[in-house]
């Protein structure tokens, strides 16, 4: 992934999603496959589907889990390049 950080992502079409005790579930609808995503993993999908962009949910990421901002960084783009992989989000 490139690292333009004012990228904004959402889930794709086909793919449902549900918060269950701060985690998240997503099915894919076309392929039938559970993916669940824990706590941080779950912050940074409600923030991208809630249209903020990959460097503000950084921001925030650091904030409420108190993290460096390296290591939001590395981890968000770690997350987004699994979820692209996996077609469970596109760029908008």
């Amino acid at each position: 992934m490139d690292d333009r950080r004012d990228r904004r992502f959402a889930c794709v079409p086909d793919v449902v999603w549900k918060d269950v005790d701060g985690e998240v579930v997503l099915v894919h609808l076309e392929t039938n496959r559970i993916y669940e995503l824990n706590r941080t993993g779950a912050r940074l999908w409600t923030l991208l589907n809630e249209g903020r962009s990959v460097e503000e949910a950084e921001k925030i990421l650091t904030e409420e889990f108190a993290v460096d901002d390296q290591t939001a960084h590395t981890e968000t783009a770690a997350l987004l390049e699994d979820l692209l992989r996996q077609q469970l989000v596109e760029e908008l």
